[in-house]
């Protein structure tokens, strides 16, 4: 951001985008007529799925032709509002966050080579001001004399150009990370740093008139509360995603050589996930799995093994980077499970 000094001219601009928690909770469906008594498993269900707090859709922000004149070459939305590609996604989704990721064809890794990666937070502006005000990184304040948008373009080459915006609105704070480039491409900064002030104008307009909140996504009572990673959570409260996932209570930790998370009622979740196939780049395709202890469960290997269960209305998922195959990994899941069914 700016310096102390700089503070009445200084500000900060757009943010990224995605997730958030929603939905009306309901009351925990009854037992039957025999017991009288509310049935102790959890409903996470009854409320439906959640849903980002910014009623609104990626396509409010920027339509793909909007995103492509942005970015100077054809992309598309590879990732709506309503996403659920890992246990981290469904922990922003559940506090009520928003991401939308638009992108060309060429992918490295995780992420798309030419992209517009869009986060917005709820109750975001004490956030906004520790992590983007505060901040100073040089940024550009825009429209001049601001206190809640800016932009920088770190770095601007004929072939490539890597950029941020962040934006304070009605208490979003959103993030938009934006890179692209290729080497048929002749990117000048004027015209890089007209589409950043293009996109904190629209990131701008489109939370401004966005309509009341969803209500928040409530976790039912009585879940898995994650007890094999008491006390450990994220450890990083830096950016939007990682804010959102530590409001929602994900927890992560090692246990033994394997990285372990943990969403409380995040097992609406698997689901989607299993949807989605590829939690990461090099998993091409998760596969069911019955493993004793989980209500359900999924698996996958590439760059070492995952697993995702449903245990207890809650999402856990174990990563394991020693192990490359499912002879070797699903025999290791049940004694995980039990593990952390012990754990509480």
């Amino acid at each position: 951001m700016i310096p102390r000094s700089l503070l009445v001219v200084a500000v900060v601009g757009a943010v990224v985008a995605s997730l958030s928690g929603c939905g009306v909770p309901s009351a925990p469906a009854p037992s039957s007529p025999a017991s009288g008594v509310a049935s102790p498993t959890p409903t996470a269900q009854a409320q439906g799925d959640p849903l980002p707090t910014l009623p609104l859709t990626c396509g409010d922000f920027f339509s793909e032709q909007a995103a492509s004149d942005l970015l100077f070459l054809p992309v598309t939305l590879k990732v709506s509002e309503t996403s659920v590609r890992s246990t981290y996604t469904a922990a922003a989704l559940q506090a009520g966050a928003t991401r939308c990721i638009w992108g060309a064809d060429d992918k490295t890794d995780n992420g798309w080579d030419q992209t517009i990666v869009l986060d917005a937070l709820p109750d975001g502006a004490e956030a906004f001001d520790t992590n983007v005000w505060q901040v100073d990184d040089g940024a550009i304040v825009y429209p001049d004399g601001s206190t809640t948008s800016e932009y920088l373009c770190s770095w601007v080459e004929p072939t490539y150009a890597g950029c941020f915006a962040n934006v304070l609105v009605d208490g979003y704070w959103a993030h938009a990370y934006v890179q692209t480039g290729g080497s048929d491409r002749s990117l000048t900064r004027e015209a890089v740093e007209a589409n950043l002030r293009a996109i904190v104008d629209s990131v701008t307009a489109a939370i401004s008139s966005a309509g009341p909140p969803r209500p928040d996504w409530i976790v039912p009572s009585g879940v898995l509360a994650g007890g094999i990673c008491a006390g450990q959570g994220l450890g990083d409260d830096s950016t939007v995603g990682s804010i959102a996932a530590g409001r929602a209570g994900m927890l992560q930790c090692t246990v033994g050589p394997n990285s372990v998370t943990v969403l409380p009622g995040g097992a609406w979740a698997l689901a989607p996930i299993l949807a989605n196939g590829q939690p990461t780049y090099s998993v091409r395709s998760l596969e069911q799995i019955e493993v004793a202890g989980a209500d359900a469960a999924a698996w996958g290997c590439g760059d070492g093994c995952y697993a995702f269960f449903s245990i207890g209305g809650s999402l856990v998922s174990v990563y394991s980077g020693d192990i490359y195959d499912g002879e070797a990994f699903t025999p290791t899941l049940e004694a995980f499970v039990a593990e952390v069914v012990a754990a509480g």
